[in-house]
């Protein structure tokens, strides 16, 4: 009896052991991935890295749930989405995990996938056989690692660290000093924060600025296309950049030396190309001379505004401060997915949330115009999301100089 008893107690407990881990559910995998290849067919971007490695925290506490999900699983699906969404680019890549659990490796740190040339199915791989979490959270180990996988490369490195920040203490911060003082302007540290920990946010920010190039960002802010999409942008391309316009060589002698083509408002384009004269000081433009002013975009039904734009809205405002007489338009749009009154408000708040940031950085808001245009004048078609994603947007527009 007392053996029945035991017995039955024994498979209570495991049943209770298999019910309380069902109860932590998989987050689920986002299908679309955003496609860059057209814009880089076009010539609109360029890739700006020759190399990247992805530094995945697989150490025990990342076993841990966050919100109704595991860190783990959700660190992986930022992960693959990303990898999803990197355009066809000749890149050098790593996947390099430091932690572990006995069943993946007795090592502080692995490397999973590369250091090789770079495909998406290879990359996928690689992640997929880090299935398990555990062990310690040796992060310093694996920066260290990193930054001996890419001794005999050139060219710029992004890396990229995906870990909750729990439990580190200094050594992390002095391996990424170290890394950096390897590589100096070539490298840039982009941190991804899974989870909540007070102390690995700052430690995770605090890496992110010592690359001095790159930037912090939580996974929150990671789970859609579009912001992935927003991420893979800023850390993979750039907008693409007009060659020098040469003065023609002088074949024959003459009498007089050929004068240099002017270039009057000093935004080095030439003044017989330049379609924006008098630019603003300080102001990037593109090969016509114009203003490249930004455009921010949203994700569905949302008007917050990724960390990933404050780089290009900071640009904005040093731009204005340097040319108090300036004025802006900030206009903002919707897809065509609600009601034409819905959107119209959707697209005000949009708006507003650019304006409002821009005033932080001390714009006066006077300075400031803004417009809700709602579903009107997309920019691509509503009908694929891919379209859609682009035509959730905030525009930013020269209005004209303030009248005196």
């Amino acid at each position: 009896m007392i053996k029945k008893t035991r017995q039955a107690l024994f498979f209570l407990m495991i049943g209770i052991f298999f019910v309380g881990c069902a109860t932590v559910e998989k987050p689920p995998l986002i299908s679309e991935a955003y496609n860059f290849n057209p814009k880089l067919q076009a010539g609109e971007l360029e890739q700006k890295v020759d190399n990247f490695a992805v530094v995945f925290d697989a150490s025990q506490s990342m076993d841990e749930p966050y919100k109704k999900y595991r860190k783990f699983d959700m660190a992986k699906n930022v992960v693959n989405l990303m990898n999803r969404t990197i355009p066809d680019l000749k890149l050098n890549g790593a996947l390099r995990t430091f932690g572990h659990d006995n069943r993946l490796t007795e090592e502080k740190t692995a490397l999973f996938y590369g250091v090789t040339d770079y495909t998406q199915s290879g990359f996928e791989k690689g992640l997929n056989k880090v299935e398990y979490a555990g062990g310690t959270t040796p992060m310093d180990v694996a920066i260290r690692a990193m930054g001996q996988d890419f001794k005999e490369k050139a060219g710029n490195i992004a890396a990229i660290i995906v870990s909750d920040g729990k439990d580190l203490g200094p050594e992390p911060l002095n391996a990424a000093k170290e890394v950096k003082n390897l590589y100096g302007k070539r490298l840039c540290f982009y941190t991804i924060l899974v989870g909540d920990d007070n102390n690995g946010k700052q430690l995770m920010n605090d890496i992110a600025e010592i690359g001095q190039c790159g930037f912090f960002i939580p996974e929150d802010q990671l789970n859609s296309a579009e912001a992935t999409a927003d991420f893979v942008k800023k850390v993979f391309l750039k907008g693409s950049t007009p060659a020098p316009i040469l003065a023609k060589p002088i074949l024959k002698p003459s009498p007089k030396p050929a004068s240099a083509p002017a270039d009057s408002d000093g935004d080095g384009v030439y003044d017989d190309m330049d379609q924006c004269p008098n630019t603003p000081v300080a102001a990037k433009v593109d090969k016509k001379g114009c203003w490249i002013l930004p455009t921010i975009l949203f994700d569905t039904d949302k008007f917050d505004i990724h960390t990933v734009y404050c780089a290009d809205l900071d640009d904005v405002a040093h731009v204005m401060k340097k040319n108090p007489d300036l004025k802006i338009d900030i206009q903002g749009f919707t897809d065509n997915t609600a009601s034409d009154e819905y959107n119209l408000s959707l697209s005000e708040k949009r708006a507003q949330a650019v304006g409002e940031y821009l005033e932080q950085k001390g714009i006066e808001a006077y300075r400031m115009n803004v417009k809700a245009l709602g579903e009107s004048n997309p920019v691509s078609s509503n009908d694929t999301p891919e379209g859609r994603a682009t035509n959730r947007r905030v525009q930013l527009i020269l209005q004209r100089h303030i009248q005196e």
